[in-house]
């Protein structure tokens, strides 16, 4: 199974910003990632974010979202 999502985004030239957001969306991949893996292979994860930050949250939320369509077409069964 291969998702592939992408995005596209215009920054002003500042540095600090541009690195802040090339971390922000390492990380909200890294999030996406593992949240669709627990969810697909491992549906009794019920989850939780606590103290991960509002963007694992909305990872998670995706996730969730991803994991059922999958399950629902029948991928990787």
């Amino acid at each position: 199974m291969k998702i592939t999502r992408s995005y596209q985004l215009q920054v002003d030239p500042n540095f600090h910003k541009l690195e802040e957001l090339r971390y922000s969306a390492s990380r909200y991949k890294l999030f996406l990632q593992n949240f669709v893996n627990l969810f697909f292979y491992k549906p009794w994860y019920k989850g939780g974010t606590e103290g991960m930050g509002s963007l694992a949250n909305i990872a998670q939320r995706e996730a969730k979202g991803i994991a059922k369509s999958a399950k629902s077409r029948d991928y990787g069964q």
